[in-house]
């Protein structure tokens, strides 16, 4: 009985379980497999070998959240399609949704592959599921997104974009190129290619087609998207590369029977960066950017940042001459300027101009002439020529009247400045347009004032001769002087940095590494040295003092050394570092010694012993040196000889006097530099084959021009240059013994105070 009563027992437990199992797996398949379209087997069937049938995957899946897209009727103007992957979510899909998705005239959504991460809230995306996510190139991608856009969009938009997650879009400038278009025409559009050098002729197209390159973006009409969709799945499965942007191109060219839409215009227009394959426009950004509407790549979303931030500040600038556009127009209304010509001008300084002509050469009576404000009598007056890349002026009598104009991108500086004042002048004036800038002239006179004579190459369309030269003339006068507070400037910059500031605003001052080649010059040491006292003296200043000393024979590097530990010991906040070379004197040698224990982050000063500086002057090193981005070059004031001036030996000289018989600014000296260690070292550093005086400064500013650094050159008040006797050995070579002997004759004097002397000599002046 008892037995009878378990088996009766355990058949039951047995076919519970049964039925428990069946549920269980009947809600895990409800739950998991409907989720991801799949067919559950139908356990609760009788059939013993019965076949798991599966339901077809869905080609697309849609996670919009609140996105829509256009219900229509009415088309809106483009559909951007973002072809990314789920591994860049959070880095480059997120720097689109923070910058250019907004400026978008029309919708934009992300595209991923079969991929099943979850998107961020708030990303509008479409996952491809019958294409692999993370294969490149993404050519199946392609084809689907496209096929995705004509199924379901293509009656709403009448552009639709393929672009990539690289790629950076400027929305305005986009939407107005859209709509200078016709979408019913079959448009195809991008930067045109024919592959690589070694893929050209192999790509299975035409010799002569040409198609868009997929990076920076593909535009479709609709009308070509429509033409183009029911081929897709056919091109697709009859591939003769692994590229995207190339098959697509051979699809367009088989069945539409068109080639990329460009000229050189649009493919500058869509920018493909060459230089820079891994993508991050780190480079100083020009006119070719900002005449570019997409770029690409852009592989580093903050370097995404950094292009909106300076396409936002292009968009400030032009609103503000917009500004001072409108608010001139409405001064002149309000003056009553009848001339119509007038009208239209348009410059910032207009409210404080008397007198604006316009020549034009081509039509001018022979009686007509550009009369100049000059006097004979004001010899304060000041003549200036600008042209090409050179100005001509005797400004500075050290030198020679024509000198390059040492700014970095100074053509497109000046072409810029000339286009901003006359391009609104000539809107819609016999289809007048300023092409570029030729020549000027200027005439400055603290008396009278300052004239500009701008002449400038025009073009004239529709007419038989089609360009012509423009002479214009701006004259601005100068108002009485008004006097309201007298301050003295002098004594406020020297006391910029007391031993209660510094400057951070509160924390330790940036610690200043100032690198000092020597060889001899006791005396000059000896002075430095009661510079450096001076500034430690009313300043809890943060520096450190490494000098670099050729032992001479006469032992001088021995008390060099003695008195520079005195200092040390006595003010704490100073650090010294020595170290002590053989063989013939280097700088360029010297200053690479010097900053060998520094880190990379050090800002190091480079400096000769016959400075004379302030604590103003190392306050201005910190402000002026910006790691990663800027260095200083000084303009210092050298001192003539005292002689000059007091005809006697042993003047007193003060050093900090600035008058035309007391010295001159040293333009042409590039030796005094604040720069940080890493920039020192990318930008490649001094040259050290150099022997002896001059030469490796010029050669080291020339590459700091050439590098992405920001070169800053402004005269200092605070750092003078002391005189010197100054001998040039026959040992330098032809260049360097020329340079020298040009910096020996500069610093005798004035020009006025040499004629005087001549003056007082009759030999010399009645010869």
């Amino acid at each position: 009985m008892r037995r009878r009563e378990k088996l009766i027992t355990d058949v039951l437990v047995f076919v519970i379980s049964i039925f428990a199992g069946i549920q269980i797996t009947t809600s895990i398949c409800y739950t998991f497999f409907h989720q991801h379209f799949m067919k559950c087997p139908n356990v609760t069937s009788n059939t013993q070998n019965q076949n798991i049938a599966k339901v077809p995957i869905e080609p697309f899946i849609e996670e919009l959240g609140d996105f829509q897209f256009n219900p229509g009727p009415k088309k809106k103007l483009v559909l951007v399609g973002v072809m990314t992957s789920s591994q860049y979510f959070d880095t480059r899909d997120w720097a689109i949704r923070m910058t250019w998705l907004k400026s978008i005239p029309g919708d934009v959504v992300f595209f991923v592959g079969n991929s099943t991460d979850p998107a961020p809230p708030g990303m509008p995306l479409i996952r491809l599921n019958r294409v692999p996510d993370n294969v490149y190139p993404p050519q199946g991608k392609v084809f689907e997104m496209l096929k995705y856009l004509h199924e379901n969009h293509a009656d709403k938009y009448e552009y639709f974009i393929r672009a990539d997650d690289d790629a950076f879009i400027k929305g305005q400038e986009l939407g107005s190129l859209l709509k200078s278009l016709n979408s019913e025409e079959k448009i195809y559009m991008g930067h045109y290619g024919q592959g690589v050098p070694g893929e050209i002729g192999k790509l299975g197209m035409g010799k002569d087609y040409w198609f868009c390159i997929g990076g920076p973006g593909v535009i479709f009409s609709h009308r070509a998207l429509t033409a183009l969709a029911p081929n897709l799945d056919t091109c697709k499965d009859n591939t003769f590369t692994s590229h995207e942007d190339t098959e697509l191109g051979r699809c367009v060219e088989k069945y539409l029977k068109i080639k990329c839409k460009s000229n050189r215009k649009v493919r500058a227009i869509f920018y493909q960066n060459y230089r820079e394959v891994k993508g991050t426009f780190s480079h100083e950004l020009g006119k070719k950017e900002s005449h570019a509407f997409t770029l690409h790549p852009v592989k580093n979303s903050s370097f995404v940042i950094r292009l909106a931030l300076h396409f936002k500040d292009d968009e400030i600038k032009w609103l503000k001459r917009k500004a001072d556009s409108l608010r001139n127009e409405l001064e002149m209304v309000k003056r009553g300027m009848a001339s119509k010509q007038l009208e239209r001008l348009s410059m910032p300084m207009m409210k404080y101009l008397h007198n604006i002509e316009y020549f034009n050469r081509k039509h001018e009576p022979k009686k007509a002439s550009v009369k100049f404000w000059y006097d004979t009598g004001d010899d304060t007056a000041q003549w200036e020529h600008i042209e090409m890349e050179s100005i001509y002026s005797m400004a500075n009598i050290h030198q020679a009247p024509k000198q390059k104009l040492s700014v970095k991108k100074h053509d497109e500086t000046v072409q810029n400045a000339v286009r901003a004042l006359l391009n609104h002048y000539w809107e819609g004036v016999d289809n007048i347009k300023f092409k570029k800038f030729l020549r000027a002239y200027r005439y400055m006179s603290p008396i009278q004032g300052v004239q500009h004579l701008l002449q400038v190459y025009l073009l004239q369309r529709k007419t038989e001769n089609g360009y012509y030269n423009g002479t214009f003339m701006a004259s601005q006068r100068l108002l009485p002087l008004k006097f309201t507070e007298e301050v003295d400037l002098f004594k406020r910059h020297f006391d910029i940095n007391t031993k209660y500031n510094n400057s951070n605003g509160g924390g330790q001052m940036k610690e200043i590494n100032l690198i000092m080649p020597i060889a001899g010059k006791l005396e000059a040491f000896v002075r430095f040295t009661e510079t450096l006292e001076k500034i430690f003296k009313r300043t809890l200043e943060n520096l450190k003092v490494i000098l670099v000393i050729y032992k001479d024979p006469e032992g001088a590097w021995v008390k060099q050394i003695a008195m520079m530990k005195r200092l040390a010991s006595q003010y704490p906040s100073m650090k010294l570092e020595v170290t002590l070379l053989t063989g013939d004197f280097a700088r360029g040698v010297a200053l690479q010694h010097g900053m060998k224990n520094c880190s990379n982050d050090s800002l190091l000063l480079f400096i000769d012993i016959d400075m004379a500086i302030t604590e103003t002057f190392l306050h201005q090193v910190r402000v002026n040196t910006i790691y990663g981005k800027q260095v200083y070059f000084p303009i210092y004031f050298s001192q003539f000889d005292p002689e000059s001036i007091c005809y006697k030996p042993n003047c007193k000289n003060n050093h900090y006097l600035f008058g035309k018989d007391d010295g001159f600014w040293r333009y042409f000296s590039f030796g005094m530099v604040s720069i940080y260690k890493k920039d020192f070292l990318e930008v490649g550093g001094y040259d050290t084959k150099i022997e002896g005086w001059g030469k490796e400064d010029i050669d080291f500013y020339e590459l700091c021009l050439r590098s992405n650094l920001t070169a800053i050159r402004a005269p200092d008040l605070s750092l003078i240059h002391i005189y010197h006797p100054k001998f040039c050995s026959h040992d330098l070579n032809d260049e360097q013994y020329k340079m020298c002997l040009d910096s020996k004759s500069g610093i005798f004097g004035s020009r006025h105070q040499e004629a005087r002397a001549v003056y007082r000599l009759p030999e010399i002046l009645n010869k």
